[in-house]
């Protein structure tokens, strides 16, 4: 009866009742009077639920819409440090604090993290690191080891600067990140994007048994390139 009831309260919207009594509460009998719910108002009421859904549907597009991590260099030592003539020998710890600023869950995969020098911003050495997953909208630690046994560095403007670096006490690497990954707003819906990040210009002191081991000032944020 309801439904039955809304359906002719529509068909005739605006339609005043009837003025005898005894027809009040008879749904079939309408006096042809004009109708004061016009065609614009019902007009108006269909384009404003067309609206809402609309802007529901923008809202929860915009709310998953994909945005990049973000990543900040928190503690990096490098021991041992050590050039012998002009062989390197090095092993870097780095620590990131990864932002996921998303309402999906991010897999990162194909993980490569580059070393270079501060000074001339040479590549040095670069390794691939795990993979790792991490939950929406959450901060993970992710630690990346690289090391070099005896790297020959032929280049003098390149050595020359690592081995100042060391006497007085205060190195400049940069850091560079590639990965891909995986981004799960609901499954089984997912979207793959690649990564690159620079950490440029990164200080660090030397710390005991000649091992740099803190960084200088505050931490390091990164960029997305």
């Amino acid at each position: 009866m309801n439904q039955l009831y809304w359906k002719r309260l529509w068909s005739n919207c605006g339609r005043q009742a009837p003025k005898d009594a005894s027809s009040f509460y008879n749904y079939n009998v309408f006096r042809p009077y004009r109708r004061p719910c016009s065609s614009i108002f019902q007009c108006l009421i269909v384009v404003t639920i067309f609206t809402i859904l609309v802007g529901g549907v923008i809202g929860v597009l915009v709310r998953l819409w994909p945005r990049s991590p973000k990543f900040e260099i928190i503690s990096v030592s490098v021991s041992p440090f050590d050039m012998v003539g002009s062989n390197l020998t090095a092993t870097w710890n780095i620590t990131f604090d990864v932002k996921n600023p998303n309402q999906g869950r991010l897999s990162y995969e194909d993980v490569e993290v580059s070393v270079y020098s501060g000074n001339t911003n040479t590549l040095l050495v670069s390794a691939n690191q795990s993979g790792f997953d991490q939950p929406k909208k959450s901060h993970v630690k992710y630690e990346a080891i690289i090391s070099t046994w005896r790297l020959p560095i032929a280049n003098e403007t390149v050595s020359n600067p690592l081995i100042e670096d060391r006497v007085h006490g205060v190195a400049a690497f940069s850091f560079q990140v590639h990965a891909k990954y995986i981004y799960v707003p609901v499954r089984p819906v997912s979207s793959r994007r690649h990564i690159t990040v620079d950490c440029n210009n990164v200080k660090i002191e030397v710390g005991a048994n000649n091992s740099f081991n803190v960084i200088r000032g505050r931490f390091k944020r990164c960029e997305i390139v």
